[in-house]
C-alpha cells in the first residue's frame, strides 16, 4: 500500500497560498533553511507532458505535488541553505545551478555534492528530471555499528563526510562535483529508497541502510 500524500494546484498563487501544516512553504518563505524532517530523504522532480511533479519521500510523510506543465512551478527556487547534506543527481537533460556566487552547468549523470551551509538554487531546471538524496548528519554519526562503513574509508565520498561532520565544520560552505565511471547504480537505488519510503514494510529502515551502503 501507498504512502502518499498527492497534492493538486493549477497555478504557482494557489500553491503559494497553502497553509497546510505539513512543513514551511518556501513559496512564501524562500529565506527558511529547508528542513525535511527525515534522516535521509529522496526528492525527485520531474517532468512529463502534462505534468511537473515534485515528490518528496521520507520517514515522517511522503508527498507528490502536481501542477500543470505550464505552470513552471520548477522556476521557483530562490537561495536557501540546507540543515542536512544534499545530493544532486541529474537523471535527464541539463541543469543550472547557482552555488554561492557561481553557476554551473550540470548534465546528464553529473552529480553534486552539498555542504550544509552552502547557499545554492537551481537557476534552469525547466529541461530536466533530478533527484535529490538529504542526508542528515544523525544518520552517519549514529550509524549502527552492526552495519559496513556507509562509505569507503579512502573514497571521495568519506572524505567529504569526515571533514564536515564536526560541529567546527558548521560554518563551511564547500561543494563536490563529480561523475559516475562504469554502471550507473543511481536510477536504481533511487527507486529502493523511493518503494521503502512508500511501502513502508516492517523493517524498511534497513532497506534504507542497505540501499545507502551502495552509494559507494
Amino acid at each position: 500500500m501507498e504512502n502518499m500524500t498527492h497534492l493538486y494546484f493549477d497555478s504557482i498563487d494557489e500553491m503559494r497560498d497553502q497553509t497546510d501544516s505539513h512543513g514551511p512553504n518556501y513559496l512564501r518563505d524562500h529565506t527558511a533553511e529547508r528542513d525535511y524532517f527525515s534522516p535521509l530523504s529522496v526528492v525527485t522532480s520531474i517532468h512529463t507532458p502534462q505534468e511537473y511533479l515534485f515528490s518528496n519521500y521520507m520517514d515522517t510523510w511522503s508527498f507528490c505535488v502536481h501542477t500543470p506543465a505550464r505552470s513552471e512551478f520548477f522556476h521557483e527556487t530562490y537561495m536557501h541553505k540546507h540543515n542536512f547534506f544534499e545530493l544532486m543527481y541529474v537523471q535527464r537533460g541539463d541543469v543550472r545551478v547557482m552555488i554561492e556566487e557561481a553557476e554551473t552547468a550540470y548534465t546528464q549523470g553529473n552529480l553534486c555534492l552539498l555542504n550544509r551551509n552552502t547557499m545554492h538554487r537551481e537557476t534552469d531546471m525547466s529541461n530536466a528530471d533530478i533527484v535529490y538524496i538529504g542526508i542528515d548528519p544523525a544518520l552517519l554519526t549514529q550509524w549502527p555499528k552492526s552495519f559496513p562503513p556507509p562509505f569507503q574509508y579512502k573514497s571521495i565520498l568519506n572524505q567529504f563526510f569526515s571533514d564536515n561532520l564536526s560541529e567546527r565544520a558548521a560554518y563551511k560552505k564547500d561543494y563536490l562535483d563529480f561523475t559516475l565511471l562504469g554502471t550507473d547504480a543511481i536510477p536504481q537505488l533511487t527507486q529502493e529508497l523511493i518503494r521503502a519510503f512508500s511501502v513502508k514494510r516492517i523493517g524498511y529502515q534497513f532497506d534504507i541502510y542497505s540501499s545507502l551502503l551502495r552509494l559507494r
